[in-house]
């Protein structure tokens, strides 16, 4: 199966009919990834897959053991239940699963679970391209292979301080999960030209030389066409976090929001007013997050993006010397016609590309650029060389 199919198929994850005897058999069984932590009560629920002895199915794979520092709570109906015991490795249907059991028959009662996720390997999985990483190669078989190893590494390095906890428990395209997923991290995916799955994590960093993928000359700009819109503002956001997928009674089933003022830009606010998540639209919603200092710097990286408007650029390059480009490259441009903040020609700016298109009649390449705001530095200034 290629790629594209891999992700955009719906995925069905394993049912409880899978074990004979279970007390419901179309239950879906969960994968638990990160630290399910935050909130109140039971945060997963746990199905039931063996009525006649009380066992509940924790995830449909290993967890992290007590050994290693997990140490979970179970509820029935939202009130605290001591299991008789609970395995962090066991094997349902010949597969590491995690289960528990209880005493005493809790038939008709939810059973919800509060701990740690996904161990592989002995690794507990927080890093949110890990969690992607693992998801894809183990869950739905994508092959290692087909990751873009650079801007895989490069991913992984930038989320590090971020904390991904998050359930599946819904069948969908695998694509729709990694797409959440990164969403709530700053992040997106695509498939490069060479067929490869490349995830992007915005961290806030704006390339320098070494960085870019190529420099358009100024030439060029002849007939580019720039716009921009205040709607596009964004100088604060409101985020809803700690999703809760044990108790169906919360409406919302995320148990904490922050609204954004602690990562405001205060300065664009007084020229713009307020704007954004929470503000002047819908409040964002992380499902893939229980913690609220990863929350604070995602917020920060899009209020720094998003608190002044930026130019959206359409720019066509004759010839295919720019085919490389990919959607998410960091580029370079110079636009004499278009002034920078001190009121001096646009030379060296640096823009991310949002869309490629190549005309093999013309020939040319055309491209949406995203500009950042930044531009090449020479020592602490602007600089103003050419590099054509």
């Amino acid at each position: 199966m290629s790629l594209q199919s891999l992700l955009t198929d719906v995925f069905s994850l394993r049912r409880a009919s899978i074990v004979a005897g279970p007390e419901f058999p179309t239950d879906i069984l969960p994968i638990l990834y990160g630290d399910l932590i935050g909130g109140k009560g039971g945060v997963s629920y746990c199905p039931g897959i063996i009525e006649s002895t009380n066992t509940y199915l924790i995830a449909d794979h290993a967890i992290v053991s007590a050994a290693n520092g997990n140490t979970p709570t179970f509820y029935s109906d939202n009130v605290i239940t001591v299991p008789t015991s609970w395995n962090d490795n066991d094997t349902v249907d010949g597969r590491p699963a995690a289960t528990v059991t209880f005493s005493t028959s809790l038939s008709g009662t939810r059973v919800g679970y509060r701990g740690m996720g996904k161990a592989t390997g002995g690794v507990f999985l927080t890093n949110p391209i890990w969690v992607i990483y693992d998801f894809l190669t183990t869950v739905v078989g994508v092959s290692p292979s087909d990751f873009d190893s650079t801007s895989l590494e490069a991913a992984k390095a930038k989320a590090y301080p971020y904390a991904c906890a998050g359930i599946l428990e819904t069948d969908r395209s695998p694509a729709s999960t990694i797409s959440e997923i990164l969403a709530c991290f700053g992040g997106y995916y695509y498939i490069g030209s060479n067929g490869k799955l490349v995830l992007v994590i915005d961290d806030g960093t704006t390339p320098q030389m070494s960085g870019l993928s190529g420099h358009i000359r100024s030439h060029e700009f002849e007939q580019a066409e720039a716009s921009w819109t205040r709607a596009d503002v964004t100088n604060q956001a409101a985020v809803a976090y700690t999703k809760n997928h044990y108790d169906i009674s919360l409406q919302q089933r995320f148990q904490d929001i922050d609204d954004g003022a602690v990562t405001a830009d205060a300065a664009s606010q007084r020229v713009y007013g307020a704007s954004g998540p929470g503000v002047s639209e819908a409040t964002l919603e992380f499902p893939w997050c229980r913690d609220l200092a990863t929350v604070r710097a995602v917020q920060s990286v899009i209020v720094y993006r998003l608190a002044t408007p930026r130019a959206r650029i359409r720019v066509s390059s004759p010839s295919f010397r720019l085919a490389h480009l990919d959607v998410g490259d960091h580029v370079g441009f110079s636009w004499p016609r278009l002034s920078d903040d001190l009121g001096r020609p646009l030379i060296n700016q640096i823009g991310i590309i949002e869309e490629v298109s190549i005309n093999a009649d013309a020939p040319s390449v055309d491209l949406a650029i995203r500009d950042t705001g930044s531009y090449l530095l020479n020592g602490s200034v602007r600089d103003r060389r050419d590099y054509y």
